[in-house]
């Protein structure tokens, strides 16, 4: 009689350490492919790990748990500012608040005069003054 080999890759299931680690990667918004990645694994292996396990798929278990890891930072974040760092009191105004930074704009016109043009047109005789006048609207039409 032939002894039947077992067909593909043997059956990897997720240890104890390795559930923790996964759980440990979504906190911190590893995707899915990072995650498989990591652990050396196939997303369909993963993805049937996780439903043994935990009874949802890759995508419910991804939003409990990096919503912990927001919450997690959130506090950090918080802290900080509580701690006086400026800075993340600043940003977390700005993402919390809405604030913003105030730009102002000053404009000052200062007409600026040509000393010499001036001269030349008081020496200029009043329809020489309007010649040039016409000349610019002419070259303003071009």
């Amino acid at each position: 009689m032939i002894e039947k080999r077992p067909v593909g890759r043997p059956r990897k299931d997720l240890t104890d350490k390795e559930w923790e680690m996964l759980l440990s990667m979504l906190r911190i918004n590893c995707t899915q492919v990072e995650c498989c990645s990591v652990m050396d694994m196939d997303e369909d292996t993963l993805e049937r790990n996780i439903k043994e396990r935990g009874g949802v798929n890759f995508s419910e278990l991804y939003k409990r748990y990096s919503g912990q890891g927001k919450t997690s930072l959130r506090r950090m974040q918080y802290t900080s500012a509580e701690a006086g760092n400026v800075t993340m009191q600043i940003w977390l105004g700005k993402q919390w608040l809405g604030q913003t930074d105030k730009n102002e704009i000053k404009q000052e016109t200062t007409h600026m005069v040509n000393e010499a043009l001036v001269e030349q047109i008081k020496n200029m005789d009043f329809d020489n003054i309007i010649a040039l006048g016409k000349g610019l609207d002419k070259l303003e039409g071009q």
